[in-house]
């Protein structure tokens, strides 16, 4: 069979259409994504498990279907399970959880026609917005392979960004689709609060502030995917309002007016945003104009000690029940985990109370409330994705002294000391991710979209969040954006 060597140069859709008209086989498109793998992943480490077999066999079946019908596609190692792959959260210590089953979110992937060849990397447990794990190893940005994708979803970034697939599943907690994203040079969208499925074993991630969703290289992609997958599952607690109007139909026009508020200061404490950054948003803010777009200062106004601490207090005892959970309890395992995670395990467990989390869950209930009324005042938020363009590998990860100190406290959690430490950890987080979990504590849809490189060829998204419910809006300026300054043919080097 004659190579395809056209494959990098198609996005899902384009796949999909040359497949439907008989130009190009699914095994042919197939072939073409794994030999990609076969030569890159050893480099990049975007993928920590294949299905490549099966994946072959499913390709030469005749009932594709869907709007992806054929499409190579790539699920991350955290929350979404397909039925005989790993779901191992990032770390060896769960290798031995191999999925029996396909998560509702899964069965509309395949039904959709996207052929999973695998599963991508992750930071342990998704808690760090970098993809380097002890257990996996870093995972290295395509535009430079000294540099991070970001995290959680870094791996299905990596993937994309080095077109071994053209869009991968990704799920954010606090960016971690749109952190990837904005490292990658991709278009990673968050979806409103409860607008994706997550069962039948997951409800209420982090009361809400984690849902599923994708990254792509092109808006219509990302439109078709969450077409695709939109729409709660049977007994979803969170159940977010359905769209009228499919995505794809809503990005063939053009956006009314819009009046758009931005922000460069950053909505967590974060020590300074880097200029790169600034231009980035700087310059999609003048392209707004040239589009006729309104746009002006302004950001939300909210309790940010308040809203930092909630946040803060909600992800750590929710990690600290998932670890519970998938350990099943055994100490011994724990102690397997890296020394951040068994951190905030143990911060979780031990430092805060039930009436705290009550509290939190109220503080992070009013800042969507607030926020969902100073979008009644603009149609959308346009800020940075992050402090700092991509940093290098390494930057980001606790250093060998703190790591000793994390251990201690995690088997003798000194209650002063542990909270001094991980505050410590976390504000040199949010000196990175000063943007992102703003939408994640809201519900709001947000999305990243890559307009900006740096003088050091590094990719930097801009990020839009819209009112609960507006995906579409989102999608839809973002399509306007892509036709003004395309990007689909912005690749690496490698």
């Amino acid at each position: 069979m004659a190579s395809f060597k056209e494959y990098p140069k198609y996005d899902g859709l384009g796949l999909a259409e040359l497949i439907s008209c008989g130009d190009v086989s699914p095994e042919e498109v197939t072939e073409a994504a794994l030999e990609r793998i076969e030569a890159l992943n050893p480099t990049v480490n975007a993928i920590c498990h294949h299905d490549f077999e099966r994946a072959l066999e499913r390709s030469k079946m005749a009932d594709f279907s869907g709007p992806f019908a054929g499409v190579p596609f790539l699920v991350k190692d955290i929350v979404a399970k397909v039925n005989g792959m790993p779901c191992t959260w990032g770390t060896k210590v769960f290798a031995s959880h191999v999925a029996d089953f396909d998560s509702e979110l899964v069965i509309r992937f395949k039904k959709a026609g996207l052929n999973i060849l695998g599963i991508t990397t992750s930071p342990e447990m998704g808690l760090m917005p970098t993809t380097e794990s002890t257990s996996y190893g870093p995972t290295r940005n395509p535009f430079n392979l000294k540099h991070s994708v970001g995290g959680s979803s870094g791996g299905s970034g990596a993937a994309i960004a080095s077109l071994m697939v053209p869009l991968a599943h990704g799920n954010d907690g606090g960016g971690s689709i749109r952190i990837p994203a904005s490292c990658c040079g991709l278009v990673g969208l968050k979806p409103t609060r409860g607008m994706t499925p997550t069962g039948p074993d997951g409800g209420r991630f982090f009361q809400g502030m984690a849902i599923d969703g994708g990254l792509s290289r092109t808006v219509r992609d990302s439109a078709a995917l969450l077409d695709a997958i939109q729409g709660p599952d049977m007994g979803s607690p969170l159940v977010a309002i359905p769209h009228k109007q499919s995505m794809i139909d809503m990005i063939a026009a053009s956006p009314s007016r819009l009046k758009i508020a931005f922000n460069k200061d950053g909505f967590f404490k974060t020590k300074r945003i880097d200029p790169e950054c600034i231009t980035a948003v700087d310059k999609t803010a003048k392209l707004l104009t040239e589009l006729n777009h309104d746009v002006v200062e302004a950001k939300p106004e909210f309790d940010l000690e308040a809203v930092t601490d909630a946040y803060i207090i909600i992800m750590v005892c929710e990690f600290a029940h998932l670890i519970a959970t998938l350990t099943e309890g055994e100490k011994k395992r724990v102690k397997h985990l890296e020394p951040y995670t068994q951190l905030v395990n143990a911060v979780g467990r031990h430092y805060f109370k039930g009436h705290e989390y009550a509290w939190a869950c109220s503080v992070i209930d009013q800042c969507g409330r607030d926020c969902e009324r100073f979008l009644h005042r603009y149609d959308m938020l346009l800020s940075p994705v992050l402090a700092t363009p991509p940093p290098p590998i390494g930057a980001l990860l606790p250093s060998s002294s703190q790591e000793v100190i994390m251990k201690v406290l995690a088997t003798m959690p000194f209650k002063m000391l542990m909270k001094q430490l991980y505050f410590t950890m976390r504000d040199a987080l949010f000196d990175y991710v000063a943007f992102t979990p703003l939408a994640n504590i809201t519900g709001q849809p947000s999305i990243s979209v890559p307009l900006h490189m740096t003088k050091d060829g590094l990719p930097v998204g801009s990020l839009f969040t819209g009112r609960m419910g507006s995906d579409g809006k989102l999608l839809q300026l973002a399509k306007q954006l892509e036709d003004a300054a395309p990007w689909i043919d912005r690749f690496p080097a490698m």
